[in-house]
């Protein structure tokens, strides 16, 4: 039998016991728990019908719930000890609180920890703390019955282990975590696996945030054998989509600019600075419009990207896992000004201690490919000499026809017996045929020294060296013309190299960062003649200047840069006579 209360007005419950042991309706404006101990006992449901359910912040407020909770409005928990009381208590107790309303709101000042979720009613649920920190905790399984579960930049930490009893969905029931940095934070699902999880499953059923919203699940399959040994038990997960620009506002002539940088971002993950390509072109009419954040929480130096935790890096693994991705994309996110082939398209992450996006094109690990089912499947861990940057945590989708950056690291050369040697070094290259080395008297007119075979394709780290056996008197001119196998080239920057008994003309040699620490500039100069530096960041503004006055022939300041962000600069060297722009990365 159930009991029912009406009342226009809501219910306060103040300082006694509350004890549900059949089924108890209350229509109201709701119930709020200001003090009181309430008991839902097993297999019994107390239903607030029209209202909500708010736990204050008074000492002993708390329920015990072994059976149902039915509401239909809004979940405020402004309690620190809890609604339901800490884990383990859950653990034993167990019980379920089901969201049956229309939009309906989990929120208040602290996090409430519950056993079973359950959203069903007419409408979404979102999580509304007072803060990105705040969202919710669950123990046992959260079931999406029709309706989703919007994270709206805050965090559902999920204690259940069991791969396949964390969620249940059905129909249009669907994780929304579709906010980004420009909305204001992620919306992040927080997992406890184990610090060396058995082989399993993990599937987080996301869904996108449209009108009507498309699943869009990414599944964390852990290998036999391949679960690594990690200090942390939890893997967290993002995802959010991008409008069609992927967050471009332009290069130099605007939106529309998409090959005359430096370019603009408004939307990119936390670390990233570019999608920029390996021909120096912003990539995103071949990416797809969103991406992925797969936190192990274990990605070694670098910043503590989702916020969890304190103290800045993330610890390594000790073991590499080994690990199968499977990414679903909304197929929307490939239209518009996008150029995408759906069967082209190839799983990329971001290196956000290089600045530099890695990619696995052409070797290890193979991906699959299904553009019917909108799926691509990838294993990382797979080999040792990289298994640790496959840990890094931004992920997207490129259509390999247009690849993401293939880096340049470093160009320099140096002055030899009459010669001078010339030595760069690439982090990967993609389909790269060869270079051609370049010089030049004057910086303009340019003829060819050598060409040097590249290395097709590679995920590692290549040096490269070429010599000068007939430079020019005084300063010779550098540059790197590279080719791939379908005839595409680029160019580098041109560098100078100052050598013999013309080391009195002012000329901009290098310019490179060392630890982290100091940014090095050399140059040539005369003696007492003056110069000033001045360095700007990607946005134009300027973050160092320094004027000094210069000694006879090579040149060499070090200038402090430990309190700049690693990222793009560009460094201005000029006196009354010359003025020579140059980008440097800090790395």
């Amino acid at each position: 039998m159930m009991t029912r209360f009406y009342s226009p007005a809501k219910h306060f419950l103040i300082g006694f016991a509350l004890v549900v042991c059949g089924s108890m309706a209350v229509y109201a404006q709701g119930v709020v728990n200001n003090g009181a101990k309430i008991n839902i006992t097993a297999n019994t449901f107390l239903v607030i019908d029209n209202g909500g359910f708010t736990n204050t912040s008074t000492a002993g407020a708390q329920v015990s719930n072994a059976g149902t909770m039915d509401l239909d409005g809004a979940w405020v928990n402004n309690n620190t000890s809890g609604v339901f009381g800490a884990g383990p208590v859950l653990a034993t107790t167990g019980g379920t609180v089901r969201l049956d309303g229309a939009a309906q709101s989990i929120g208040g000042s602290e996090e409430t920890r519950f056993f079973n979720l359950q959203a069903t009613g007419t409408g979404r649920k979102t999580l509304t703390g007072t803060s990105n920190a705040t969202g919710a905790t669950t123990y046992g399984t959260v079931t999406l019955t029709g309706q989703s579960l919007d994270l709206n930049m805050h965090t559902l930490t999920v204690e259940n282990s069991t791969a396949g009893t964390a969620f249940s969905t059905s129909g249009a029931g669907y994780i929304i975590s579709e906010t980004g940095p420009l909305a204001g934070g992620y919306g992040n699902v927080r997992w406890r696996m184990g610090t060396s999880p058995t082989a399993a499953s993990y599937t987080i059923p996301f869904g996108s945030d449209d009108g009507t919203p498309q699943p869009i699940p990414f599944t964390y399959a852990v290998q036999a054998g391949g679960a690594g040994v990690a200090p942390s038990a939890y893997k967290t997960f993002a995802t959010y989509s991008t409008d069609e620009y992927n967050g471009f506002t332009g290069g130099a002539g605007g939106i529309t600019d998409y090959s005359n940088g430096p370019f603009n971002w408004d939307d990119l993950p936390t670390t990233v600075l570019h999608l920029t390509d390996d021909y120096s072109q912003a990539s995103h009419f071949w990416v797809v419009d969103r991406f992925w954040i797969i936190d192990n929480e274990n990605t070694g130096p670098g910043a503590n990207l989702l916020g969890e935790g304190t103290g800045g890096d993330d610890p390594n693994y000790s073991t590499n896992p080994k690990v199968q991705y499977t990414f679903t994309y909304d197929a929307d996110e490939l239209g518009g000004s996008n150029h995408i082939v759906a069967a082209n398209l190839v799983p990329q992450r971001y290196n956000h201690d290089a600045d530099r996006w890695g990619d696995w094109l052409y070797s290890q690990p193979a991906f699959t490919n299904s553009p019917g089912t909108r799926q691509l499947m990838m294993t990382v861990g797979q080999v040792p000499s990289t298994s640790g940057e496959d840990m890094y945590p931004v992920w997207t989708l490129v259509d390999n026809s247009d690849p993401l950056p293939i880096e340049l690291v470093r160009f320099a050369g140096e002055c030899g017996d009459g010669s001078i040697d010339l030595k760069w070094t690439t982090w990967t290259e993609t389909n790269n045929d060869f270079f051609t080395v370049e010089r030049s008297n004057n910086g303009v007119d340019f003829e060819v020294v050598d060409v040097i075979e590249g290395a097709g394709n590679s995920n590692q780290s290549i040096t490269y060296n070429a010599v000068d056996n007939l430079p020019y008197g005084g300063t010779s001119y550098y540059r790197l013309k590279n080719t791939d196998f379908s005839g595409k080239s680029e160019y580098s920057e041109v560098i100078a190299v100052t050598c013999g008994n013309d080391g009195n003309d002012f000329n901009f040699v290098n310019a490179y960062d060392v630890d982290q620490t100091e940014l090095v500039v050399e140059f040539t100069a005369a003696d007492n003649e003056g110069y000033t530096i001045f360095l700007f960041d990607a946005a134009g503004r300027r973050t160092l200047d320094f004027t000094g006055v210069a000694t006879d022939g090579m040149n060499k300041v070090r200038l402090p840069a430990g309190d700049l962000a690693r990222g793009i600069y560009f460094i201005n060297l000029s006196n009354t006579r010359k003025n020579f722009s140059k980008r440097v990365m800090l790395h």
